[in-house]
């Protein structure tokens, strides 16, 4: 797995599930909203700075296309564990992408 196709994934996993639906900006999600405000770099660094067990969870559900059930198995861990994995590790991602860059450091 690498960042890049995670990335991918996750835009890529939002997109789809708006297909059905009018594409208004009251109906898009806001992480979506956010991943696309963002340079590709910006959100492979986003996605790097997360735990290496969330990077899991969303590559095998928002990549992978696989289930709930499939993914905790693979993780070896319960349903709800993985439900609370995956939302944190949205919440991170929503939370790094709209954190104030730091300010670049000066050279004296």
């Amino acid at each position: 797995m690498t960042v890049r196709m995670l990335r991918l994934a996750v835009a890529h996993r939002y997109a789809r599930r708006l297909a059905p639906r009018r594409r208004s900006r009251a109906a898009t999600p806001p992480l979506l909203r956010t991943a696309k405000s963002f340079e590709p770099t910006a959100l492979t660094a986003a996605i790097a700075q997360l735990p290496a067990v969330e990077q899991q969870v969303l590559f095998l559900r928002l990549h992978k296309g696989r289930s709930s059930a499939d993914t905790a198995r693979a993780l070896g861990c319960d349903g709800p564990t993985l439900r609370h994995l995956q939302g944190e590790a949205l919440r991170r991602l929503h939370a790094v992408l709209n954190s104030p860059s730091p300010p670049p450091p000066t050279t004296d």
